[in-house]
Formats: C-alpha cells, structure tokens, sequence
C-alpha cells in the first residue's frame, strides 16, 4: 500500500479500528533502517 505522499509499506492488517502495517524483508538480519518505511506510514496516516 502506498500513501498520498508515496510512503510504501508491504502489509497492512486491520484489526477493529487499527491498522497494523508490516514491512517484509528477506534479510536474516534486520537493521534500524526497516523500520524507516512504517514510521514515515505511521507519521503520514496520523497527518493525513
């Protein structure tokens, strides 16, 4: 799913009234810059 502002994430699960997105990677060793995509997400839903 992609944004107005074309932030991108992979998944997005709705639960109730929450979403919940998810970034799939296929790397065995997750890094602090996966998690850049669903805090922009995050960040841009929360504004928009």
């Amino acid at each position: 799913m992609r944004t107005a502002k074309g932030v991108e994430v992979d998944l997005i699960v709705k639960k109730e009234d929450n979403l919940y997105p998810f970034e799939i990677k296929t790397s065995m060793m997750p890094n602090k810059t996966f998690s850049r995509h669903l805090l922009t997400f995050v960040n841009a839903e929360e504004n928009a």
